[in-house]
């Protein structure tokens, strides 16, 4: 997840996101924006980065109220000896909560905790995440740190952690798991943090097994760190920190003024291109942009003996604002992003990035393609060298990047092969898809989830033909309108 607010705003600090955008202002304690205008419904969004104290303001009817516990970081891997391995799971990420209340109970304010992302630990389990919570109203659970396992020789995994689930809210979510880390004899991939809506978590490490790999802290808000690994003779290496979490407030005023049907709320789906056209009594109006999701790559045929694997498309980029009814134009263009086209070619070939989606200066890009690689009967390796990136987002109050998919992985041990088919990245309104783990025969990548996920990896065992991948999810462009 992406804040382009200024990093150290002084009392009273304005800033405006993009041209025609509501103008944010620093209270203290938080950015505060308003959605609305002097005639008609007033909607307020505030978002807390850091604990403080929320008070409603004069006229409120009621409030929304979403909170995001802080991630646990990853798995830590032990040193090793000469002949053994470690490797540490992605720490869980946050869960998330919502609850709506009434202006009596707001009451006369509502203390905020924010949580703080788990620290990675030298070694052995990451720390778990802090919980958020919003006065005894909303409390959402914090992501568990992630195991580890080893030293020890042979294959071996570091499972995630059990989940939790929140302890107040009208809607009480769960922590979100990371993936497990796994060692073999030739590769150590430390597991990826676990997922929100804000965004992915940490890469974990990914290293031969003569050297290490440190497992990267979440780049979103409430995401999970990813885990450590250790090949022969290496020191013991900490998880990556979880992200912080995050409480976002949107209340809702009297009505001052007349306007037509006030009140009303429509929204409007956009999968194809149209234009949208500023009605009379608008006040204001929420758009949610996003891209389409990558396509995955093709698997090569293969002979006796042989195995092929095609990494998996990305998620799309989302950007979110909030406009005021006369900061948009009579007539606006949707643009809607295609999901990205499969990979098919002869020889195996990769597939295509999914395409933008636009609205009014926002943008949700397209999620990046998954590759591919040539049929071979070496021992493990994967077909790239790392996750395909995410799609970015633009132009809006909040920035959301596409989670990464994730790289495919052949493998040949004597005469048995095998493969493991990437993850598909998911969007902000898409979970990710899962791949296949297969020792023989062809798995079809999976197509990815609608709207803006990335599409999974497909994989071939010996002796089989081309393996088509999968196409992307197709963008979306949703608009609120409030009256």
């Amino acid at each position: 997840m992406a804040f382009d607010f200024p990093a150290s705003p002084s009392l009273g600090q304005i800033f405006v996101p993009a041209a025609g955008g509501p103008q944010w202002s620093w209270n203290g304690t938080a950015w505060t924006s308003s959605g609305g205008s002097a005639l008609g419904m007033q909607i307020v969004d505030t978002i807390f980065l850091s604990s403080g104290t929320y008070t409603p303001g004069n006229g409120v009817l009621y409030a929304d109220v979403q909170c995001w516990a802080a991630g646990g970081a990853g798995g830590g891997a032990p040193a090793t000896a000469a002949t053994t391995t470690s490797v540490g799971a992605g720490g869980n990420a946050g869960a998330w909560s919502f609850g709506s209340f009434s202006a009596a109970q707001l009451g006369a304010s509502q203390a905020i905790t924010i949580g703080a992302g788990g620290t990675g630990v030298s070694g052995t389990t990451g720390n778990s995440g802090g919980a958020t919570s919003f006065g005894a109203l909303v409390s959402s659970a914090g992501g568990q740190g992630g195991t580890t396992t080893g030293p020890a020789t042979g294959t071996m995994t570091a499972a995630p952690t059990s989940l939790s689930q929140s302890t107040a809210g009208l809607i009480q979510g769960w922590t979100m798991p990371g993936t497990l880390g796994v060692t073999t004899a030739q590769t150590v991939t430390g597991g990826t943090g676990g997922l929100t809506v804000l965004g992915g978590g940490g890469k974990g490490g990914h290293n031969v097994i003569t050297s290490y790999g440190t497992g990267a802290a979440s780049p979103s808000r409430a995401g999970g760190g990813g885990g450590s690994s250790d090949g022969n003779s290496m020191g013991a290496q900490a998880g990556g920190a979880g992200g912080p979490g995050l409480c976002w407030v949107r209340e809702y005023y009297s009505f001052a003024g007349t306007v037509p049907a006030p009140g009303t709320i429509i929204r409007r789906v956009y999968t194809n291109a149209a234009t949208w056209t500023n009605p009379n009594g608008l006040v204001a109006l929420e758009a949610v942009v996003v891209g389409g999701g990558g396509g995955s790559g093709a698997s090569p045929g293969t002979a006796a003996g042989q195995s092929s694997a095609c990494g998996a498309g990305a998620g799309g980029g989302t950007a979110i604002k909030m406009f005021a009814a006369a900061a948009l134009a009579a007539s606006v263009a949707v643009t809607v992003g295609a999901g990205g086209a499969l990979g098919n070619v002869a020889g195996g070939g990769g597939g295509t990035a999914g395409g933008n989606s636009t609205f009014a200066g926002l943008t949700g890009s397209g999620g990046t393609a998954g590759s591919t690689a040539a049929p071979s009967g070496t021992v493990w390796s994967p077909t790239t060298a790392g996750p395909m990136a995410g799609g970015a987002a633009s132009g809006g109050d909040i920035n959301i990047v596409g989670g990464p998919g994730e790289p495919s992985q052949r493998s040949v041990h004597g005469l048995a092969t095998g493969y493991i088919c990437g993850r598909g990245g998911g969007s902000y309104l898409a979970q990710p898809i899962g791949g296949a783990m297969n020792g023989s025969g062809a798995v079809v990548g999976a197509t990815g989830n609608f709207p803006g996920g990335g599409a999974a990896g497909s994989g071939n065992g010996a002796s089989q033909a081309l393996t088509s991948g999968g196409a992307g999810g197709a963008g979306v462009v949703i608009l609120t309108e409030y009256y």
